[in-house]
């Protein structure tokens, strides 16, 4: 095998993660590549550039603040606000209060954001934190994004991860039941995607109620939840309902959401900033891990979150631009000595007509990304070999489960016969945490990096390899 030079077998799920990615972003292989999380700058707009950032006010490239609180705290909580605001105006009041006493910072992406929280978390005494212990744990659903099980595995003092494996026939979400029987006394946070990611699954409908006890429960029991909410703007069609964490509670208590734009705007990802908002009590831990592990942001990252979540609120909230919106950009995202001259940044907003540009490029992206799924859901029920497909109409990626009557084995070797046998590239299941069962075998794809006829024309390889053998 060409491929592969270690035992898989002796890797955790992380890096198993990694070392397939390696082999998949390694041209000399010559594989038709189905997992990709970049975006392809031949199928999607760029949404905000730097060269209009650049026009809105000249950038200082430099360093920011520790945690860039200062630069961007104020938009971060205006964003947050108008969320809120978008389905339940009849809680103006808390909305308001929760806007201006959460605790808000940024690192660099949701990935680190995810890390230095949890850190912050471990590093609340006993006179802050009923629960802190000598031995720690961390509830984590899978499937997940694998770094965060790895962001557990390495911190000091030991953190010892405990996995609750979701079910299928609950969305690969888990229930309420499923996080209290997991709960110890030594639990200290538990970590949920929502919208789930990988599955592209959420909680709505009702199964809104289980996220809803899960937030009465942690608060209840003292124990954090942490809700990386990435996909939060990415649900098709366009205006389906997305039920905020904190609009279903009536506390910041215990509560933390995670943000970056970087999976719902094409190329945001290269910029590396996410942020969180929530329980108060985690700011300066937050504040002195995130600037001990990174130094600091950069004005370049700063100011295109600061721009993109400024025009985000004005189209949450409706509001016609004025001068006194921009504001908000003097508080030093384009650099420390930056002067904005507002009266000028306004002219140049209009000039571009920057608002109505974002606006529409978001929707080609989005109807992009909506028309991608719905074509591989359509080749997937046409299909002879997938007997399942996992997406509910949410975001950019898809798994994939094979018809066993077809193949038996686990994922890993499937992923090894495709790129050895189809020279076709995709991850398996098991990377995110779905159990190797060769009953079960699961792959993810993605709908971003390359056309989705192209996509489809490697899963139309995958499905005539194994028809031809049969």
């Amino acid at each position: 095998m060409r491929y592969f030079n270690t035992q898989l077998e002796s890797l955790d799920m992380y890096q198993r993660q990694i070392y397939y990615w390696s082999v998949l972003f390694d041209r000399r292989n010559n594989i038709q590549v189905l997992d990709n999380v970049n975006f392809s700058s031949d199928v999607f707009p760029e949404i905000l550039k730097i060269s209009e950032i650049v026009k809105l006010h000249p950038l200082e490239p430099g360093y920011g603040s520790p945690d860039a609180s200062c630069e961007l705290g104020e938009i971060i909580r205006k964003f947050e606000f108008e969320r809120l605001m978008k389905h339940q105006p009849e809680r103006r009041q808390l909305n308001e209060q929760f806007s201006q006493e959460a605790g808000v910072g940024c690192a660099i992406g949701t990935t680190n954001v995810m890390s230095s929280i949890l850190k912050s978390i471990t590093q609340l005494t006993n006179r802050e934190y009923r629960r802190a212990n000598s031995h720690p744990e961390i509830i984590l659903v899978l499937p997940n994004y694998a770094v965060y099980a790895a962001q557990v595995r390495q911190m000091i003092p030991s953190i010892k991860p405990v996995f609750v494996n979701s079910k299928r026939e609950n969305g690969f979400l888990a229930t309420y039941e499923d996080i209290a029987e997991a709960v110890t006394e030594n639990t200290i946070a538990i970590v949920i995607t929502y919208p789930n990611n990988p599955a592209q699954t959420t909680y709505e409908g009702e199964r809104l109620f289980e996220l809803k006890l899960m937030i009465e429960f942690c608060q209840n029991s003292e124990i954090f939840l942490v809700i990386d909410t990435i996909y939060q703007d990415l649900l098709f069609p366009s205006g389906r309902r997305f039920e905020e964490p904190f609009g279903l509670s009536e506390s910041l208590n215990y509560l933390v959401k995670v943000y970056s734009p970087s999976k719902d705007t094409p190329f945001f990802s290269g910029y590396r900033i996410g942020y969180w908002f929530g329980d108060p009590r985690l700011t300066e831990n937050f504040r002195f891990q995130v600037s001990a592990d990174i130094n600091a942001l950069t004005t370049i990252s700063m100011s295109l979150l600061g721009v993109s979540l400024l025009i985000r609120s004005l189209l949450l909230s409706q509001e016609q631009l004025l001068a006194e919106h921009l504001n908000i950009l003097k508080s030093g995202m384009f650099g420390w000595r930056s002067d904005i001259d507002i009266n000028k940044s306004l002219d140049k907003f209009l000039e571009m007509n920057l608002i109505e540009n974002y606006k529409s490029r978001m929707a080609i992206s989005n109807s992009l990304q909506e028309k991608g799924i719905k074509l591989v859901r359509d080749f997937c029920k046409s299909s002879l070999i997938f007997e399942d497909f996992c997406n509910e109409d949410i975001g950019n990626v898809c798994f994939l489960k094979l018809d066993n009557s077809f193949y038996q084995g686990s994922d890993d070797s499937l992923v090894e016969l495709l790129m050895d046998k189809v020279g076709v590239g995709v991850l398996p299941g098991n990377v995110f945490g779905i159990p190797m069962d060769s009953n079960e075998v699961w792959i993810r794809i993605t709908l971003t990096h390359d056309h989705v006829k192209n996509i489809i024309s490697g899963l139309e390889k995958i499905e005539d390899y194994f028809a031809k053998r049969r």
